[in-house]
């Protein structure tokens, strides 16, 4: 026991003791972690942390060191040079690099300060740690045009710039995670990826079909986990990391652990996170001046197979919200050569059950409860990808890349009526199969040619029964999805080029794609549609036309027209499910959605003269222009316009094909260094929805939202102080129907809301790190655009993170 005591001594007091350190930044002062840093001899190595900075013990004085990350020019120095420089070095973007290879898209990832518009955002891993955020979903507030709709504890649905669920297009690791299932109401598959996990999250606003397929309307958002160490020396080296957090606006209990070694050839990475959210406790303040709006003042028990009512003793706590969750990461990677390199990728994730608390706290027109159960059961994903990099200069190709991935998806919904013996089970299973192949090709210094191809195939299989909650007795139920089985496979090709003359950049391309989808309904004693089977056959051609203009190292002009387009899924052809009192049923006469945008934007940088500029302002204005919009309409079913559904007589509504709809807006971002030490840091972006027949609303526009920050990093502290804010949403900007979900607003709409939050890290020493904040400091009551839940009231958060 001694000794273990003195070696937490060590780790927290460690300080003390005398360290060389350096800190590695880009051209904006911004820590670039992952930077490899090693002598010509190979005789010491080490690797810059989240933060910029490594721990340069072993190394000589005489030693030269190099300094490498992929999209950076190489840096040559020695340590005698580093301590006339303060201990601090800077790399530059490379001015024309192949891509690095950690997307299958074998898009640039880093590009020069000039070409940084607005139509591409990363979250770093340095903002990934330093949000610490309780879940993946958390982190994407974090980025300029997104905001976060959430109906429970465990959920976040990303909106990007007006669009939401299917129409924006999620990727993990170079593999889809967009399925036959996905469904264009709030999709809450983002909490399934551990964020503690992730190296970088990067977004492209508007459509990026030729890239990335079906599904790229809004936006794609590509996340990245960490890859497995490789040693640059003879022996075998490791690291690891290991986090603990607390969190009491759901007294959140977070413990993560990481671990990773290999030597010149051979990597290894395992992960694993475990977290326990109890219930939300909402803010107290209720300046929007709605007394009663959201509160929770009951939930429903059940003993001995009798429901009733308990009133809530504290009305600010949303019984019920609370749930646990799971991830399992292990990543394999051998490398051969300089030129080839295999890796094997699996993903696991569960949780317990997650209570609908949107659904819960409805009341029926008798004024009790209209659930007593409403949940999903453990959300499982699975998913195993095996990917192959190589590089062979010849004629056809410079790198390519292959990725094989299976995933595998279980949704279940339990519900039961209040008072009812008889619950509905629904249970869904997707099974998700793929290969995706790459290639780039460098014509000369200037110019490169992209091309691949992408095979997916997606079964769905969907059951459903009624059970006697307290004998265990089966009855037949309807299913959400058809019960015959169905499935969705879609085939591509596409072909992007890229051309720099001077000081112009251009990049264009096309994407041709094939989908084919089968469904099959069996029993139509549930509801009887005018059809069995649904079959669907989409061929879609889009392209896209972008160019970037520097009239100067500090300015630069951004235009891009692109086209997009989301072939109807399962979900939007064959689905059944009440919400409220309406019942969605399916429709065998779906078009494709065609999306057509257009952006402009710039980047002005002013007062270069310093190592980094005083100020960095970007702008852009975007529209889109959806064409066969698929939304939810009115609709009569065999002449009758409202059916009995469960037990509830349900208006009836169906997903259509809308003339056309427009989205625009505009969004912006500020910075200003104050010093290397100080900065502010500020985003707006504000969009705008209307069905052009008939002008009405489109569903899922956010009001104007947007972030600011004052961030203030000097040796071992960085304190940040932010705010969040929303503006306004009138309830007659709401869309129809629920999607919008204007029954969880007020009479008037969603108010607008604001939070002041701080947040302080201090590095304790190279192995340990703790962080405080406190959150929603003035315990405001609000809710996020669209959301069933209130969020957090004031919070406090505590984490230690130790790296070794």
């Amino acid at each position: 026991m001694l000794r273990l005591i003195n070696s937490g001594f060590l780790v927290l007091f460690g300080c003390c003791v005398f360290a060389q350190e350096i800190k590695v930044v880009n051209e904006y002062l911004e820590p670039l972690d992952g930077v490899e840093i090693y002598t010509s001899t190979k005789s010491a190595y080490t690797k810059t942390s989240y933060k910029g900075v490594a721990n340069l013990d072993g190394f000589k004085n005489t030693d030269t060191l190099l300094f490498f990350k992929p999209g950076y020019n190489f840096y040559t120095t020695s340590l005698d040079k580093l301590l006339i420089n303060g201990y601090w070095v800077t790399l530059t973007l490379a001015d024309y690099t192949l891509p690095s290879f950690e997307t299958s898209t074998l898009r640039e990832k880093k590009r020069l300060i000039s070409d940084q518009s607005l139509e591409k955002e990363s979250i770093t891993e340095e903002k990934l740690i330093e949000s610490n955020a309780q879940t993946t979903a958390d982190v994407l507030t974090n980025a300029s045009s997104i905001t976060i709709q959430k109906s429970q504890g465990g959920g976040g649905s990303p909106i990007i710039r007006g669009f939401e669920a299917n129409r924006v297009l999620l990727v993990i690791d170079g593999v889809r995670m967009n399925n036959a299932i996905y469904r264009s109401g709030h999709l809450q598959n983002s909490i399934t990826l551990d964020n503690n996990i992730l190296s970088q999250i990067d977004i492209e606003y508007g459509p990026g079909s030729v890239i990335y397929g079906s599904d790229a309307i809004g936006g794609v958002v590509h996340f990245q986990t960490k890859d497995p160490l490789f040693s640059h020396k003879d022996s075998i080296s490791y690291n690891g990391s290991f986090l603990s957090r607390f969190n009491s606006a759901n007294k959140e209990k977070t413990n993560h652990f990481d671990f990773s070694f290999g030597n010149d050839k051979w990597g290894s990475l395992s992960s694993f996170t475990i977290s326990h959210f109890d219930d939300i406790k909402m803010g107290g303040r209720r300046f929007h001046n709605y007394e009663n709006w959201g509160y929770n003042n009951f939930y429903t028990v059940t003993e001995n197979g009798v429901d009733s009512v308990v009133i809530n003793s504290d009305s600010l706590v949303q019984k019920g919200t609370g749930f646990d969750q799971y991830h399992l990461l292990q990543k394999l990677v051998f490398k051969p050569n300089d030129n080839l390199q295999f890796k094997l990728n699996v993903q696991y994730s569960t949780s317990s059950k997650i209570n609908r608390y949107d659904r819960l706290n409805n009341l029926t027109s008798l004024g009790t409860p209209e659930y007593s159960q409403w949940h999903y059961g453990p959300q499982n994903r699975l998913l195993s990808s095996f990917t192959v990099e190589f590089t062979n200069y010849n004629s056809l190709y410079d790198k390519g890349i292959i990725v094989l991935s299976h995933q595998k998806i279980d949704e279940d919904r339990f519900t039961r009526p209040f008072g009812e013996i008889q619950r509905s089970i629904r249970k869904e299973d997707v099974a998700i199969s793929a290969i995706n192949i790459d290639f780039v090709k460098a014509i000369d210094s200037t110019s490169k040619f992209y091309y691949g191809g992408e095979l997916v195939y997606n079964a769905v299989s969907s059951r459903a029964y009624k059970e006697n909650s307290i004998s265990l007795e089966r009855l037949p139920e309807s299913t959400r999805y058809p019960d015959g089985g169905s499935s969705l496979s879609s085939s591509a090709f596409y072909v992007n080029y890229k051309k720099r003359i001077n000081r112009l950049n251009i990049e264009g391309g096309f994407r041709f794609s094939h989908i084919l989808l089968n469904a099959n309904f069996n029993d139509t004693s549930f509801i009887n549609l005018p059809f069995e089977t649904i079959k669907n056959n989409n061929l879609s051609l889009n392209g896209s036309l972008k160019a970037s203009y520097s009239p100067t190292k500090q300015t630069s002009f951004n235009i891009c027209f692109s086209s997009g387009f989301r072939a109807p899924n399962i979900d939007d052809f064959g689905k059944v499910f009440k919400k409220d009192l309406y019942v969605v049923v399916p429709n065998a006469e779906l078009k494709s959605e065609q999306a057509y945008c257009s952006e402009v934007g710039f980047v002005q940088l002013i007062n270069t003269n310093k190592s980094t500029p005083l100020l960095v302002l970007k702008g852009a204005l975007y529209g889109t222009y959806l064409d066969n919009a698929i939304i939810r309409s009115d609709f009569s079913l065999n002449g009758m316009d409202s059916i009995l559904f469960d037990g509830v007589l349900c208006k009836v509504r169906t997903n259509t094909n809308a003339e056309s709809a427009f989205v625009y807006g505009a969004t912006g971002t500020i910075r200003l260094n104050m010093s290397k030490f100080l900065s502010f840091r500020s985003s707006l972006c504000y969009s705008v929805g209307t069905i052009s027949n008939s002008n009405e609303p489109f569903a899922h526009i956010p009001p104007l939202f947007g972030r600011t920050r004052v961030v203030y990093e000097k040796n071992k502290w960085d304190i940040e102080f932010f705010s969040e804010y929303n503006g306004w949403k009138r309830i007659n900007q709401y869309a129809s129907g629920s999607v919008d979900n204007p029954a969880e607003a007020t009479i008037d709409g969603n108010p607008s809301w604001y939070t002041l939050n701080i947040r302080l890290g201090f590095e304790v020493n190279s192995l340990a790190q703790l962080q405080f904040a406190a959150y929603n400091l003035m315990d405001a009551h609000y809710k996020t655009f669209a959301s069933g839940i209130s969020a957090p009231g004031r919070a406090f958060m505590i984490s230690i993170r130790s790296t070794f």
